[in-house]
């Protein structure tokens, strides 16, 4: 019966948007032939093209990453591309939740940006993944596009040498062209002491030491653990954990604060001539650039923070394409003709019960000399945060379970479905993306909603008439969690006798308190998604302690925790596949996590843009600004 349910919300998923509201193909292939043309008039409505089914959202997990080898790699070398011929050009406007502050230098990104000044055109990481339409990755580089000229892996000395290509130019002629020492600088930057970098605990795991040898070399002395086997995958446009390269030269001359958010302190494909964070970012294409040459003439990001208001810019035509949910995009694609384009995968939505940090122990050596794991500042098990546990307090860790559970039950994901998401979302069984067709399937990860349960829990609990609590919505990043979704779970608990306290911080500056471990209420985000998610890769993941990482506001405790190793050992899928669920049957049976929808993320895009080729990164934000062709 579930995966009857499963697949049909599957195919409403993939036809429903893409094919009955008038889905035009824009095609995965390779990167379009870049053209210019006089500038185009300002957007205005135009008949649909013949509707053409986009692919259906056919999820497909990445290969495994590939070990490296340890010879040198040669890669071809960095040339510029000629000016393109006339044909294409235009003026592309595109409508976004949230603009990013102008900041560069990694030490001092936060939050989602390091992924956005990236893939929306403007900096640059080492490496480029060749093509796949989303949702899928794949784990082949594109060569003639990487940073690197090529590299060396000595497992004796345990070193990582990259030798870097030359005629890659910032923007600036007086910062000259990317080399080692820029290189290095950036890395330098973006794991040094208090840098607010995502990665920075990440790339403190495998990189002791990173220097410039000479102008083209760069030398890595690997922690004990050894030099990241998947580095290419990492650093790519992907971005796991990519370090945007800044030049050294602009650091030294121009000093830090001056430095960090030039707008000529870049690399990538756009130029910026404007960016106001929150408000907007204009820029120009640069031709020749290295990589690739853009097809627009110029490149607009306006800030609009309301969905409503997105949502009739686009039908105006004051933007061609708008980030919105899925029940917007459905209105916007009957309203413009126009079409609605997949970014990436299906993401969970739900919420992580911040606090619960059970750690007793370093267990992988990783939370950062003179961090005492038993002391995490957010470890609050108190009766002002009944929600979080204390850790081996078997009356407490019963009330907090029992908490947690109501919580989950008072959660009615169907109504959630199709008021929020117009019936367009699959239902979340776990924060690890299992769903019922799978073999490591537990029936008792099925938590439903039932309010009288939870309200006998919550008297089991010793609060039949409730409590209050502070609740964080992340409005930012709507890309990862829909604001609207996450307030109407705290309707839902007011409903069952609650007072949830919502906060609206940005992530970016909420999101230091989960690096510090700090985070000790209820928040709404994103888990793995059921439709996309390789069951074969790490599902203990973040929840550990890691200095300097992105933390879910949980740290797992020491016998489960400890399977991140076992985990990241194992050679058998299907015995890595085992493991994870059995992580997984840890947080479903403590509830740490209310996993309550799959959804797919679409962008609408007006019929003016005839083509447009995103990638699926590490988030699904917007990507690949350079392949976009307006009509003339």
């Amino acid at each position: 019966m579930f995966s009857k349910r499963f697949r049909w919300r599957s195919l409403v998923l993939a036809s429903m948007i893409t094919g009955a509201l008038v889905a035009v193909a824009c095609g995965g292939g390779a990167d379009p032939t870049a053209t210019t043309a006089p500038v185009a008039p300002a957007p205005t409505a135009t008949a649909a093209a013949a509707p053409t089914a986009m692919p259906a959202a056919t999820p497909t997990a990445a290969p495994a990453a590939t070990a490296m080898a340890a010879t040198a790699t040669p890669r071809p070398a960095a040339t510029a591309t000629t000016a393109p011929e006339p044909s294409g050009g235009g003026n592309l406007v595109i409508g976004v939740p949230a603009v990013c502050p102008p900041i560069f230098n990694n030490r001092f990104l936060t939050g989602a940006c390091f992924e956005r000044v990236q893939m929306w055109g403007f900096t640059e990481g080492l490496t480029w993944m060749k093509h796949a339409p989303p949702p899928i990755q794949v784990d082949e580089e594109d060569l003639s596009k990487s940073m690197i000229e090529s590299w060396n892996h000595d497992s004796a000395a345990n070193t990582l040498t990259w030798t870097i290509k030359t005629g890659i130019p910032f923007h600036n002629p007086d910062f000259g062209e990317v080399d080692a020492e820029d290189v290095a600088f950036s890395f330098n930057e973006a794991f040094a002491e208090g840098s607010t970098f995502n990665r920075a605990g990440q790339l403190r795991q495998w990189i002791d030491t990173i220097e410039a040898v000479d102008k083209r070399t760069v030398l890595i002395n690997c922690t004990d653990a050894g030099c990241q086997k998947d580095w290419i995958r990492q650093q790519s446009n992907y971005n796991g954990q990519t370090a945007s390269i800044t030049s050294l030269d602009a650091f030294e001359d121009l000093g830090e604060e001056a430095s960090l958010g030039h707008l000529e302190n870049i690399t990538g494909a756009f130029k910026a001539t404007r960016w106001i964070a929150d408000e907007i970012i204009e820029s120009e294409a640069v031709r020749p650039h290295w990589r690739w040459d853009p097809i627009v003439d110029t490149l607009t990001f306006r800030a609009i923070p309301e969905n409503s208001i997105r949502l009739a810019a686009l039908v105006n035509s004051e933007i061609h394409l708008a980030d919105l949910p899925p029940r917007f995009v459905a209105e916007a694609v009957d309203k413009t003709s126009g079409r609605a384009q997949q970014v990436g995968g299906g993401q969970g939505q739900g919420i992580w019960y911040a606090g619960n940090y059970w750690a007793t122990t370093d267990y992988l050596g990783a939370a950062g000399e003179g961090n005492d794991v038993t002391m995490r500042p957010g470890y609050n098990h108190d009766d002002d945060h009944p929600w979080i546990g204390e850790w081996g307090n078997d009356a407490s860790m019963e009330r907090a379970r029992k908490i947690r559970m109501a919580m989950s039950m008072m959660i009615d994901w169907e109504r959630l479905s199709d008021k929020i998401f117009g019936g367009l979302a699959d239902r979340s069984w776990s924060q690890y993306g299992w769903n019922p067709d799978d073999a490591e399937w537990r029936s008792s990860w099925e938590i439903g909603y039932d309010t009288a349960m939870a309200q006998q829990l919550l008297q089991e609990a010793g609060f039949a008439d409730g409590f209050s609590f502070g609740y964080w919505i992340p409005p930012d990043v709507t890309v990862v969690i829909d604001p609207e979704f996450a307030e109407a779970i705290a309707q839902m608990w007011v409903d069952g006798g609650l007072t949830p306290e919502i906060e609206k911080t940005a992530y970016s500056a909420r999101r230091p308190t989960l690096v510090a471990r700090s985070m000790d209420i209820p928040w709404a985000f994103s888990a793995n998604g059921g439709n996309s998610t390789p069951r074969d890769t790490n599902a203990v993941g973040s929840h550990v302690p890691r200095a300097g990482s992105w933390g879910s506001g949980l740290e797992l405790p020491d016998e489960i925790g400890q399977l991140w190793k076992a985990i990241e050992e194992e050679r058998e899928p299907a015995n890595k596949r085992m493991i994870n669920a059995d992580v997984s049957d840890f947080f479903n049976s403590w509830r740490l996590y209310t996993p309550v929808v799959d959804v797919v993320p679409f962008w609408a895009v007006r019929p003016e843009v005839t083509a447009w080729d995103p990638y699926t990164g590490n988030l699904p934000y917007f990507s690949n600004p350079h392949t976009i062709r307006l009509s003339n």
